[in-house]
């Protein structure tokens, strides 16, 4: 169910979805942040989900075509970068915009692309040269691009360095103000919630107990992890109690830092 960056399946799941289990999603990681940050659209409380654990943890990037002419985030202040996204409610338009404001970049953003496949294939195009989002979808879609030297990673929009990119910095990092590394760090902290399997808001315990029972065993099944393994597919199983911890740190933050985050990206006080 696409559409404003995942904000449309998060409220059919919120609103609509049956509550006994049959209905669930797999919310984009920007999803608790979005409520806090009171952007278009939002018509859920991320608190009452229940999240069930996540096949991944996701791993998100800046990254530009060399084409481009760019290979540091400080090139990039000076010069124009346009970037392909899936939504204004995703991370791959919130990431870009908090960097033009605390980093001084000028990445142009186009929004709308249906999905990362449609970012992807802009890419290809020429239409846009720049993304920030998980880094597997390129593994996994465009092996290419890396094989033959096409990208640069400006950023690893992380906690935490890419550990197959150690030399790249992450986003969060490159601020030097303490209050623009703590709204970039409250942006960088999705990754454990990126591939979040999530139940809506009124599922009963016992059926909300199972479903992480066998999700975790899914996760963990040898066979299904030697096929990933196979198909060149990460596998860093979240379980569902760090997911929760990540959505009470959210819940959390300084409305200062709210408010900071707010206006750096437009968004009305």
């Amino acid at each position: 169910m696409g559409g404003a960056g995942g904000t449309r399946a998060a409220n059919f799941l919120a609103n609509s979805a049956p509550n006994d289990g049959s209905v669930i999603g797999i919310l984009e990681g920007t999803t608790p942040l979005n409520a806090r940050l009171r952007t278009t659209g939002v018509k859920y409380d991320p608190a009452k989900f229940h999240y069930l654990g996540g096949v991944d943890n996701t791993r998100s990037m800046f990254t530009v075509m060399k084409s481009a002419g760019i290979s540091t985030m400080a090139e990039a202040t000076k010069k124009e970068i346009i970037c392909g996204s899936t939504g204004k409610g995703s991370s791959t338009y919130i990431t870009p915009i908090l960097a033009n404001h605390y980093l001084g970049t000028k990445f142009k953003v186009i929004s709308g692309y249906r999905g990362m496949n449609g970012v992807n294939a802009a890419i290809d195009k020429g239409e846009v040269v720049c993304r920030a989002a998980v880094f597997a979808s390129i593994e996994n879609s465009r092996p290419h691009w890396i094989k033959n030297g096409m990208i640069v990673n400006l950023a690893a929009i992380d906690v935490e360095r890419h550990p197959d990119y150690p030399d790249v910095p992450t986003l969060m990092e490159l601020a030097k103000d303490p209050d623009a590394r703590a709204v970039l760090r409250l942006m960088s902290t999705n990754g454990v919630l990126g591939r979040a399997w999530v139940a809506p808001p009124n599922v009963p315990k016992e059926r909300v107990a199972a479903l992480r029972d066998a999700f975790w065993k899914a996760f963990n099944d040898p066979k299904a992890r030697a096929e990933m393994k196979q198909r060149n597919m990460r596998a860093d199983s979240v379980r569902w109690e760090r997911q929760q911890q990540t959505l009470d740190d959210i819940a959390s933050a300084p409305d200062r830092i709210i408010a900071m985050a707010r206006k750096a990206m437009g968004i009305a006080q």
